[in-house]
């Protein structure tokens, strides 16, 4: 029998039995090959996937100890390496700041004899809770706080700088609220340190300590118009003087709502210094001036033109120190509106008295320089003509100027003696001679009533007494028509 390729078919089922023997050969070896490279995968992925993998005792391996403890085995110093990095790298996270291993965690070699691999994320869980970390940070220093020692630390230079700038904001910033400058007077300093996370202080808590000495501040804010100190330190249990003193730029009869008011007493570790410069608006008061009306009797007065007052235009320097004003410096005013003057005419006209003597003397004019009695009148007496009167007092009795004036003369003048001249408004003048010292000289102005001698018995005298007379344009007259009422003895006649 034969089939179309021209074999018979007896001769084909041979040869296929023949090719069919060795192929089967050829897929048994093929199929243990593959099964061989299987079984060494698979039990390769389950040492490895299972944590642990035995070797021979002729290789090293890696060994991360903590405090002389060995928590994990790698087979290489670099695997160990890792898993540290990858450790810290998640305290960074969970933390928020970067950190460092301590002292205490070392990588060994140790024999690889049945040691127990492991992988690198079960490694990492072994150092969990063993491994101390330290944070790397910015300690903050002060000079003359703390003994130079820090007294914060911060998560970096850059967070210390930032907490500087929200220091100074708290009292101002440049160019807002009149503030021409703010600076912190002490020298603050940041420097690189390692130390335990918890230490380690946000920019606002470290703010705070800075400005109050605390860095977990509390604040009330104000609900309601009308609040007062009193009402927040009963709400809290505080003193007033407590709330007073750790806000003493707040004005406790005019707080807004919303206004934040500090509870705590503060003990600032710095000072912030503001310079402010303000420019206001001020009323200036007007001056007075007097004239003498010499048609109007002594004792009247009348406003002749009303004074008002001006406006200036300031500008202050002011100085503050942790909110509170500790200078103020007037740097310029610019007259807005110029102040009136008030001119008030005042009575100067003399009454002549009657030539009566009486106990009542004088209208008032001038007041008497020395308490005392007339011992010798104005006039023709026996001696001769005298140009004034003689009070008596005893030897250095204060002697008062009879009216304001200036200091014409203060010198010894023959039978004067130590004579002094004042010369008054409306071309009066008055001498006052005998005296044994002098307390003003020439050029002086002096004021009704101001001392300007002592009683003596300088010149010709008969004994201790005041020479007073009074001149007008020049001419003497008699003192008692200008002296003002008094009781009096005349003791000559």
């Amino acid at each position: 029998m034969q089939d179309n390729t021209g074999l018979k078919i007896s001769e084909a089922k041979y040869v296929r039995s023949s090719h069919s023997k060795n192929n089967d050969k050829k897929r048994v070896h093929k199929t243990q090959r593959i099964a061989s490279t299987i079984a060494v995968v698979l039990c390769f992925a389950f040492l490895v996937l299972g944590g642990v993998l035995v070797v021979s005792s002729y290789t090293s391996a890696f060994q991360i100890v903590v405090e002389g403890e060995g928590l994990a085995t790698l087979p290489t110093e670099r695997e160990a390496k890792t898993a540290i990095a990858r450790y810290l790298e998640e305290q960074s996270e969970l933390l928020g700041i970067d950190v460092v291993c301590g002292d205490s965690v070392k990588i060994e070699r140790v024999s690889s004899r049945e040691a127990v691999y492991y992988s690198t994320k079960d490694a990492v869980t072994a150092l969990n809770g063993y491994v101390q970390v330290l944070a790397k940070a910015a300690a903050i220093c002060v000079a003359g706080v703390n003994d130079g020692q820090p007294v914060m630390y911060v998560a970096n230079e850059e967070a210390a700088r930032d907490v500087l700038e929200q220091v100074k904001a708290h009292y101002g910033r440049v160019g807002e609220d009149n503030v021409e400058a703010i600076g912190i007077l002490e020298q603050v300093g940041a420097f690189s340190s390692k130390v335990a996370p918890e230490q380690v202080f946000s920019t606002e808590e470290a703010a705070n300590m800075l400005l109050f000495g605390d860095a977990y501040v509390e604040y009330h804010f104000v609900e309601t118009e009308g609040e007062t100190f009193e009402y927040i330190a009963n709400r809290y249990d505080l003193e007033v003087e407590d709330i007073k003193e750790a806000n003493p730029a707040v004005d406790p009869t005019n707080m807004a709502v919303g206004e934040a008011i500090l509870l705590a007493k503060v003990s600032p570790l710095i000072s912030v210094q503001v310079k402010r410069v303000v420019v206001s608006r001020e009323e200036t008061t007007f001056e007075t001036e007097q004239r003498d009306n010499y048609e109007m009797p002594r004792g009247e007065s009348k406003i002749v033109e009303e004074g008002s007052p001006g406006e200036d235009e300031v500008t202050t320097e002011v100085i503050e120190r942790n909110g509170v004003v500790v200078a103020q410096n007037r740097v310029s005013a610019l007259t807005l509106v110029e102040p009136v003057t008030r001119v008030v005419e005042r009575g100067a006209k003399a009454v002549v008295a009657s030539r009566a003597l009486s106990v009542n003397l004088g209208n008032g004019i001038l007041g008497w320089p020395v308490n005392g009695n007339i011992t010798s009148r104005y006039g023709y007496r026996s001696m001769g003509y005298h140009s004034g009167i003689d009070i008596g007092a005893p030897v250095g009795t204060p002697i008062a100027a009879s009216e304001a004036g200036t200091i014409i003369c203060a010198e010894y003048m023959g039978a004067y003696g130590n004579l002094i001249k004042i010369e008054h408004t409306g071309s009066l003048q008055t001498w006052y001679a005998h005296l044994s010292a002098f307390a003003v000289k020439v050029g002086d102005t002096v004021k009704r009533g101001q001392m300007i001698g002592t009683v003596g018995r300088t010149g010709r005298t008969t004994g201790p007494h005041v020479h007073l007379e009074v001149r007008y344009e020049g001419v003497h007259c008699d003192p008692t028509q200008f002296l003002e009422p008094r009781q009096v003895v005349i003791e000559d006649n």
